[in-house]
């Protein structure tokens, strides 16, 4: 009989291959592989999506970069922007001005204002400062 025994009196069980768990109380796993193996596939997951995402952050950080380099506030037509690729669901930040409340979307230090339905400004921040 198993020295772990959950409060319905059912023997615990090893979180990653399901194998009966001998030892302490708080075990969740059944040994040193069981254990790597469960957070490798856990971690894996979670750093596939991050790397998504951060793909997906370069590339508008890309963008932006080339079409405003000197870091002028600039008017831009949307189009421009959805024709090399960029995504407008992905960026780092929102800025609301206090006096106009006027939002603007960063990615990093690059951002943008959408002024209508064909212009945006874009603009750099000074994070330096």
């Amino acid at each position: 009989m198993s020295l772990i025994m959950s409060r319905l009196g059912k023997f615990k069980k090893c979180d990653n291959c399901d194998q009966e768990i001998f030892g302490r109380s708080d075990k969740r796993f059944c040994g040193d592989q069981c254990r790597v193996s469960f957070n490798n596939l856990r971690n894996k997951l979670s750093a596939r999506i991050i790397r998504k995402i951060n793909k997906r952050l370069s590339h508008n950080y890309r963008i932006l970069i080339e079409l405003n380099p000197k870091g002028i506030a600039k008017k831009v037509k949307i189009s421009t922007l959805n024709n090399a690729g960029f995504s407008f669901n992905y960026f780092t930040s929102i800025y609301i001005t206090n006096e106009s409340g006027n939002e603007y979307r960063y990615c990093y230090d690059h951002g943008y204002r959408i002024l209508d339905d064909t212009w945006l400004l874009l603009v750099k921040s000074n994070m330096d400062s």
